[in-house]
């Protein structure tokens, strides 16, 4: 069973660009790139159903294209164009990488730490905008609590998916500190609002399990929202720091 990812990633100066920042460049410069590329309905142009084939993924000094399990030749389609497109927009050449990580999930006796960055969250919510701005997150589950089953839920999809062996929920006991998180309406088209919000939240989940390749959670994860990161403490430093080698 296919469990290979493919990334593309181009190293860069600290903080010069953000992976969302990177989707945009290359959704209003690239030529003739099909929607399914940017997880969208050729038909309509809205938000596709499923998972996202490709995501547009990326740390403090690099960005990238990370394709899912059988969805290489979508990346390996567009690979020039997607680096003709970020070098004329930087103005020079840009050191990239080619390499492949493969998805895996091993139970383990301890807890293992992990920085959740930026997941997103989606709540329906009524009343005026006052409201619906003022309390974003109290008309549903707390946010740790909401975490907890996305990461559960995604767990097992991808169980299923690639044949992993799978604790029980209570086995792997996802365990989350929420650090920070951003109420946002939501917008069709740009344009008109609808009758949800969003929610970004970064957070740091321990649960009893170790795993390989990059792992997306949540909504958006086409644009690099809900990037799971093993978190690892250096020699000498007492704080862990993000593991965030591409």
């Amino acid at each position: 069973m296919n469990r290979t990812q493919t990334l593309l990633s181009f190293s860069l100066p600290p903080n010069t660009m953000y992976p969302r920042v990177f989707r945009e460049l290359l959704a209003a410069k690239g030529s003739n790139i099909e929607p399914a590329f940017f997880h969208r309905d050729p038909e309509t142009g809205r938000p596709a159903q499923g998972r996202a084939k490709i995501s547009t993924v990326g740390g403090p000094t690099w960005v990238g294209i990370l394709a899912q399990p059988g969805e290489a030749h979508l990346l390996y389609k567009y690979m020039g164009e997607i680096t003709r497109v970020l070098c004329q927009h930087l103005g020079h050449a840009v050191p990239m990488r080619l390499v492949e990580h493969t998805l895996s999930i091993r139970p383990t006796a301890e807890p293992v730490t992990y920085r959740l960055s930026e997941i997103c969250l989606r709540r329906r919510i009524g009343g005026d905008r006052e409201t619906q701005m003022k309390r974003v997150y109290s008309k549903e589950k707390p946010s740790d609590i909401l975490i907890q089953e996305i990461l559960l839920r995604g767990l097992n999809a991808a169980a299923r998916r690639y044949g992993f062996d799978l604790p029980t929920d209570n086995q792997i006991d996802p365990q989350v500190w929420i650090k920070k998180e951003l109420g946002l309406r939501t917008f069709e088209s740009g344009l008109i609002e609808t009758s949800e919000a969003s929610g970004l939240v970064i957070a740091d989940v321990t649960m009893n399990l170790e795993l390989g390749g990059m792992w997306l959670f949540g909504d958006l994860s086409s644009r690099g929202y809900g990037r799971m990161i093993r978190r690892v403490a250096r020699p000498g430093i007492d704080a862990p720091v993000e593991w965030d080698i591409p």
